[in-house]
């Protein structure tokens, strides 16, 4: 008996291309894994400002966060996410006061890449953290400086974060067990963990700023989708105006009231973030970069990217090969 095939039916289509899957690859974002501490009663562990975003991960008992400028302590308990994304001073610390705390520095970034496994304070740990922290190659990106000085996201407490905790844990047991791989999959772990976070942000802060109305808007995000999907195309501002509707003058009213910049100069922002982005590659020659991002030659790529970062493309390259 022959069985007859149903047919295929289409029942929604993935978008086409996200606007913010591209910011998140223009920032240039890179994870490394701090360490994993034991600390033993009574302990405080402060953390200088530089030029690092942290995280900290309370694995075991619970830890007290004190931010410069910030009123009241944060109390985080096991499974809580701190991640603080500014250059900011401040301080982790038993949650029971003591007059004269074991005091250590968290530990810089290993440039190897290894974890480092402490123990600080008693021989009988009452808490236990997994730190790491972020860079960015682009931090004047408009989403890096908008974002509020740290993010707190506790365990169990919205049904958005469940995906974040499920990277929590995740990374938890990553970094007990250590096997073969696991110095990768932290990584991508630590890389989910900053995107969860933000994406938990961004739903709850629609309206506060302008560039995520942007990206919220019916006319302006398309257009952002565009740019950042095609930013070899020699667009006018005309072209993108037409696309969504609108006048040219009342499309550039809004689009700088929305982005708080020009369509001319963001697309020549994204451009060159692009561009920076594929320097750090292997593979690409500065004519395939210029042509990329649409320049016609490497003349006159090599000039907007000078005067952008100051620097060569060739030089910019190998600084960030080293």
């Amino acid at each position: 008996m022959l069985m007859r095939k149903k047919p295929i039916g289409l029942f929604r289509r993935l978008a086409g291309f996200d606007a913010m899957t591209d910011v998140l690859g223009l920032l240039g974002l890179r994870s490394h894994l701090v360490g994993r501490t034991e600390f033993g009663r009574p302990w405080t562990m402060s953390i200088p400002s530089e030029e690092f975003a942290h995280f900290h991960i309370v694995e075991r008992g619970v830890a007290r966060c004190q931010l410069n400028g910030t009123p009241s302590p944060l109390l985080l308990s096991v499974g809580d996410l701190l991640l603080v994304t500014r250059r900011q001073a401040y301080s982790l610390c038993d949650p029971l006061p003591h007059r004269d705390p074991y005091v250590f520095q968290m530990p810089q970034v290993d440039p190897s890449g290894r974890c480092q496994f402490l123990r600080v304070g008693s021989r009988t740990p009452s808490t236990r953290l997994i730190c790491g922290a972020f860079t960015f190659s682009h931090s004047e990106h408009p989403l890096l400086t908008m974002l509020p000085r740290f993010m707190c996201l506790h365990s169990g407490k919205h049904s958005r974060e469940i995906l974040t905790q499920s990277a929590v844990k995740s990374l938890i047991a990553e970094v007990t067990d250590m096997q073969l791989g696991s110095e990768t999959v932290v990584s991508r772990l630590m890389d989910l963990l900053f995107i969860h976070a933000l994406r938990t942000w961004l739903s709850q802060q629609p309206q506060r700023s302008s560039w995520i109305k942007a990206l919220n808007d019916s006319r302006i995000g398309p257009t952002l989708a565009r740019i950042h999907e095609q930013p070899e195309r020699t667009w006018t501002v005309q072209q993108l105006a037409t696309g969504v509707g609108l006048s040219r003058s009342r499309f550039s009213v809004l689009f700088r009231q929305l982005v708080g910049e020009s369509p001319q100069s963001y697309l020549a922002r994204a451009r060159m973030q692009r561009a920076s982005r594929l320097l750090q590659e292997q593979g690409h020659s500065l004519t395939d970069i210029a042509l990329a991002t649409g320049y016609e030659s490497d003349s006159s790529f090599s000039k907007a990217f000078r005067r952008q970062y100051g620097t060569t493309p060739g030089q910019y390259r190998r600084n960030s090969i080293g």
